[in-house]
């Protein structure tokens, strides 16, 4: 099989990027897993937050927002749906969330009595501050995968699961691919393997980036009695120690841990799912008899914990996209446009304003001068 372009990998970050591509070219997407989402996207809090992050990410977050509001044609139901997100505080994080307020847009002040009123079991002897930002909303990431994966099969491109990548070599332009079941050549090829980016890049003798994948952990408790809980907001406090959010008539409870591991198919550890619990208990009046369900997922980052977009500075024809560090499904559109258009156009993608910060995304950044290759 014989393709324009092949990405690597079938999270939210790789289909996307397929999508996009799969309008100018012919693209196949390999995927080591039975099916699509199934590591770090299929396991994701799945929120989108525009502060969330680096400049990098909300200027990435910003260009695709408006595909997230209103898909394009074939994704079959609405992605998002709002929930909005309440910031808390205790006497010892209230400078914390001052400085956080002045400088995200869109993030009010709110008093304890009103934050209280939005989420009555929050702990008025722990609650000292608050603030309420609303352009926060849940995103169905299963729309996103099968709405992408569709997309992709109509604009002729093809998703093969189950194929994992043994071998890459390249012969007369084209990189040869050797699966257990295919052989797939194409002249570009789209690293998109998310915890594996970096093994996946040695096949084909690209440069080594040093991408971390760290565990995060979530578990689901029953809801407290007799409250209706759908409508409350998303619920974190500055420290980032645990978050809170309703989820299908349970409340997601994370202790937002950050545990270095090897690329693996992660499980939850008892004790991270103890200390979110602990965590969340301190702020809210909870009583969590039993554990419903748990699960983790990796998130990856680089080494200075931004993305890495672009073509590599050793392997002709290789493109990165990874270390989007537990922010992909969010940024999935932006960072798709700006990849094709990169891949499809050359220096320029058509994006300014995240052309504008290239410098602090492009793998070039990891790389020796003496080692680079113009692309």
């Amino acid at each position: 099989m014989q393709a324009d372009i092949i990405v690597i990998g079938a999270g939210v970050a790789g289909l996307s990027a397929a999508y996009t591509l799969a309008e100018h070219a012919h693209v196949i997407v390999l995927e080591r897993e039975a099916f699509a989402g199934y590591h770090s996207s299929g396991r994701s809090a799945a929120l989108l937050v525009p502060s969330l992050g680096s400049e990098v990410v909300q200027t990435i977050t910003a260009a695709g927002a408006a595909s997230l509001h209103e898909p394009p044609i074939g994704f079959d139901r609405p992605v998002l749906n709002h929930r909005g997100a309440l910031w808390v505080a205790n006497k010892h994080q209230t400078q914390d969330l001052k400085n956080l307020m002045s400088s995200t847009v869109g993030m009010a002040p709110c008093s304890p009595d009103q934050a209280v009123a939005r989420v009555p079991i929050l702990r008025r002897d722990w609650l000292h501050s608050a603030a309420y930002e609303d352009e926060v909303y849940d995103i169905d990431v299963h729309v996103l995968i099968e709405g992408f994966r569709r997309g992709i099969q109509a604009r002729g491109g093809r998703f093969l699961a189950g194929h994992t990548v043994q071998a890459a070599n390249r012969q007369s332009g084209l990189w040869r691919i050797e699966t257990p079941q295919a052989i797939v050549s194409a002249p570009i090829v789209v690293n998109a393997a998310g915890a594996w980016a970096d093994p996946v890049g040695q096949l084909f003798g690209a440069q080594h980036i040093g991408f971390t994948p760290m565990r995060r952990t979530a578990a689901t408790v029953e809801a407290p009695d007799g409250l209706e809980i759908e409508d409350w907001p998303f619920i974190i406090n500055p420290a980032e120690d645990f978050y809170v959010k309703p989820d299908a008539g349970r409340l997601l409870i994370s202790p937002a841990d950050e545990t270095h591991t090897p690329p693996c198919d992660a499980q939850p550890e008892e004790l991270d799912i103890a200390i979110g619990i602990h965590e969340a208990q301190q702020a809210l009046d909870i009583e969590v008899r039993h554990v419903q369900a748990s699960w983790a997922g990796l998130r990856t980052f680089a080494p200075d914990r931004e993305f890495v977009i672009g073509f590599d500075t050793l392997a002709e024809g290789y493109f990165w996209l990874a270390g989007q560090g537990g922010v992909g499904v969010q940024t999935c559109f932006g960072a798709a446009a700006y990849a094709s258009g990169l891949i499809l156009n050359g220096p320029s993608s058509g994006i300014s304003a995240i052309d504008a910060l290239r410098d602090r995304i492009t793998p070039a950044r990891f790389a020796p001068a003496e080692t680079r290759i113009e692309s």
